[in-house]
């Protein structure tokens, strides 16, 4: 009898370790994801930020970092893209070519599938 309440007593006990260590590791693991976020924000100096002005009264936000331009759109979409291969001006693109944004001194636009969808975009 004494062995069967010393063996419930032991697995509440251990219910208990269980889901103390459970609830500290659900409270530390946000912490521990925001540092890692916090530090690859800073590790991307900002280069430049840019507006552009665009035709059909469009704009593009373009924030520029270390070979890639985080682009914030006047139809409310962003995108993060790669700096690529140019023979002019800074070309930055998906990696199947679908997204393209390119600026050379004052101008830009933006291709999508192939289609031009900002254009004349003139930096303000």
């Amino acid at each position: 009898m004494h062995d069967i309440a010393h063996t419930k007593y032991r697995a509440i006990i251990v219910a208990f370790i269980i889901l103390f260590v459970a609830i500290l590791i659900l409270a530390v693991w946000p912490d521990v994801r925001r540092t890692q976020s916090e530090a690859e924000k800073e590790s991307a100096t900002i280069l430049a930020k840019e507006m552009y002005q665009c035709a059909e009264g469009k704009s593009v936000y373009a924030v520029y970092v270390e070979g890639a331009v985080r682009l914030e759109l006047s139809d409310l979409r962003a995108r993060t893209l790669p700096q690529t291969v140019a023979g002019s001006g800074a070309r930055y693109a998906t990696l199947n070519g679908s997204f393209v944004f390119w600026s050379k001194g004052d101008t830009a636009f933006i291709q999508e599938n192939n289609v031009l969808t900002f254009t004349d975009c003139v930096r303000v």
